[in-house]
């Protein structure tokens, strides 16, 4: 399979493939289940991969899971622990918290895909690297989790937190793919 032109812009191959393994678990459906991703079929982006469910309630993302490779880059914001079992409120700095939380939102809303590149942070570090996002469906078929997975080159210590990330933000509608 091949990726659809309004997916061209993906640029990590880890990235191109993990997008090609989510259009294929759609199964003539808008978003594939939380049930239709099976991580022994992708081994080679589970480093890398997070897991979010939208609390609509409370407007908070709570991590499920995520990949050792996200875990060590975001875990010395809260103490060194995993993300898996917390909120994205306790462990993104203030500064990034809102835009966010804006961009899942916009995932798991609107049912789009997400696409970042360019300068990613924390409390203490940041570093260049591609971010993908997926929408998907509970077992009622209720959209409220997005799995995503982010790619970070070499992380950087700075002495102040970056005010904002700086990247380059697209967003896919499902519309825009289906008409490829």
């Amino acid at each position: 399979m091949s990726l659809p032109p309004a997916l061209d812009h993906i640029g990590d191959p880890r990235l191109r493939r993990f997008t090609e393994y989510w259009l294929s678990r759609r199964k003539g459906r808008p978003v594939p289940t939380r049930k239709d991703i099976d991580p022994p079929d992708i081994p080679w982006i589970l480093k890398w991969i997070w897991l979010m469910e939208y609390q609509a309630d409370s407007d908070r993302f709570l991590c499920r899971l995520a990949g050792e490779n996200v875990n060590a880059f975001v875990c010395n914001n809260i103490g060194g622990h995993y993300i898996g079992g917390h909120f994205l409120d306790e462990y993104m700095p203030k500064s990034v918290l809102g835009e966010l939380s804006e961009r899942y939102r916009m995932v798991v809303q609107k049912c789009v895909i997400m696409h970042a590149s360019g300068l990613f942070s924390t409390q203490s570090y940041h570093a260049d690297g591609e971010r993908i996002a997926f929408p998907l469906a509970n077992d009622d078929g209720t959209v409220n989790l997005l799995i995503g997975a982010t790619l970070y080159g070499p992380r950087a210590h700075e002495d102040e937190a970056i005010v904002t990330e700086q990247t380059v933000l697209r967003y896919t509608s499902l519309e825009d793919l289906d008409q490829a």
